[in-house]
């Protein structure tokens, strides 16, 4: 039998994984599918239409009407998308279209500018240019031959989905609720149709995973099959700046535990905590919203594996020691 979950919250507006996997839980269901691996397969993420469309901008830099075609893209970012500073933003490497690393290049840049929140000390053993130079090493034989399209995903694959997506927003949030999860699209034999396939059966003009749709509407009414991809947009510094934030934040982000922690420029880090105060976590930038959290990420690491280590592991030990062990041990003598 197949399960379907959808809520009226789902459909108005983003749900946090955890609690829908609770959902999952408190309808008395332990096993579900899910659908990770088709967006990266068959081409389902606006970074691949970004990377087409600038690709094709770039053959023409100063035409009006190619970069205009971005504006088609992040239906759900609602600052400057389509104007003037929303095309200077991706036409940065507009250019250098034998870059190994194109279609993700922007989005990396974007997101390392929290760096600039990290204490000089750390700082200064981060590398990006040896963190690029290891990865550009890592490409698979012959990357430089594959299509755009495949480099792509094969980045979108490596970087993130296995490291990040099945980890950080699959496996742990569902058995958080003692749920577990089948990805049927990454079945090893659907994986090789996948890179059977040329392009254009995954990424048709601006027409995201074409095959799939095209098999869904055969079974599906047209208002699923057709719809546009919409992702989880949970939001990120408001539920730690808000009028309602845990009040863990406020002890992890005070001048005193930065300063404790050692892991960040303390005035640099301040300042953008303090707006984000102010504007109770409501900032215009989601790269400010981005670094917010990874603050208090770091913070929290520094206080599970600094301050509290000791005591975890103690804890951990009393309970060891109150478990009893049970030992099977076979005595069935086998003739020669």
């Amino acid at each position: 039998m197949v399960w379907h979950v959808e809520t009226p919250l789902m459909r108005t507006g983003p749900v946090p994984l955890y609690l829908l996997s609770g959902l999952v839980q408190g309808a008395s269901r332990r096993v579900v599918l899910t659908g990770e691996g088709a967006d990266e397969l068959f081409a389902g993420y606006n970074i691949f239409k970004e990377a087409r469309i600038r690709r094709f901008w770039a053959r023409q830099p100063a035409s009006k009407a190619r970069p205009a075609l971005l504006g088609r893209l992040y239906p759900y970012v609602s600052h400057g998308r389509g104007g003037a500073m929303w095309q200077a933003f991706f036409k940065k490497g507009l250019e250098a279209v034998d870059d190994p690393l194109y279609s993700h290049r922007i989005r990396w840049s974007n997101t390392s500018a929290a760096l600039r929140f990290l204490s000089p000390d750390l700082l200064a053993q981060a590398d990006p240019e040896a963190l690029e130079a290891e990865l550009v090493d890592a490409l698979p034989p012959g990357f430089a031959r594959w299509t755009p399209l495949a480099r792509a995903q094969w980045l979108e694959i490596d970087s993130f989905m296995s490291t990040y997506l099945l980890s950080y927003q699959g496996d742990r949030v569902a058995m958080g609720h003692s749920v577990e999860v089948r990805y049927p699209f990454l079945d090893p034999e659907v994986i090789r149709l996948a890179a059977r396939l040329p392009d254009r059966t995954k990424l048709l003009g601006l027409r995201d995973k074409h095959v799939l749709r095209r098999l869904a509407a055969r079974t599906l009414p047209q208002q699923i099959w057709a719809r546009p991809k919409q992702p989880y947009r949970a939001p990120m510094a408001a539920p730690f700046f808000g009028p309602e934030r845990p009040a863990y934040v406020d002890a992890l982000l005070g001048r005193e535990a930065l300063r404790d922690a050692g892991l960040v420029d303390v005035d640099a880090a301040s300042a953008l905590i303090e707006k984000a105060r102010a504007h109770q976590g409501q900032l215009a930038s989601e790269r400010e919203e981005m670094a917010l959290v990874g603050l208090l990420t770091l913070q929290l690491l520094a206080r599970a594996y600094g301050a509290e280590l000791a005591g975890r592991l103690a804890d951990a030990e009393a309970r060891m020691a109150r478990m009893s062990c049970l030992v099977f041990e076979d005595r069935v003598e086998v003739a020669a």
